[in-house]
């Protein structure tokens, strides 16, 4: 089986943010449902680059949902694999969100109320038929408010 293919997506919950913030951290996944715990293992140690120290699987059922009609329809079989890194080791530093404010605020706003023009170049083309003009503007934005090129 593919590493790409055992780990499916983080598993986002309630749950998995207050174990993410203990003492011991713990990721939870949503992964392929005939994958092993060793498979597991070696397919985050292969993407992310951090050895697990454990790791532990939990097996959710299907469960009948509503179609209204007579015959109800189920919900897919999922496995969520629970990850324990060693002490002191995470995937990835979380960003602060100071940080982030910060940077925003110092991008300057663009002044849209002005157009700039920018310069029509003429370009013959020549066929068997005629000689051919084409317009085009020389500028590569496509929104910039001139008339001409492609459209």
């Amino acid at each position: 089986m593919e590493f790409t293919r055992i780990i499916l997506k983080p598993h986002q919950t309630e749950k998995s943010y207050a174990l993410q913030n203990g003492a011991v951290i713990k990721y939870s996944f949503v992964v392929d449902p005939q994958a092993t715990k060793g498979q597991i293992a070696l397919a985050f140690h292969t993407i992310y680059g951090k050895k697990p120290a454990k790791v532990a699987t939990k097996m959710c059922k299907s469960v009948a949902t509503k179609t209204g009609t007579a015959h109800p329809g189920y919900t897919k079989k999922t496995k969520i694999a629970y990850i324990t890194l060693p002490k002191g080791v995470t995937i990835g530093e979380a960003k602060n969100p100071d940080d982030t404010v910060a940077q925003a605020q110092k991008v300057q706003p663009v002044d849209v109320t002005k157009k700039e023009v920018t310069p029509v170049k003429t370009v013959e083309v020549k066929s068997n038929d005629a000689t051919k003009k084409e317009v085009t503007p020389t500028s590569t934005d496509s929104n910039d408010g001139s008339q001409g090129g492609n459209i």
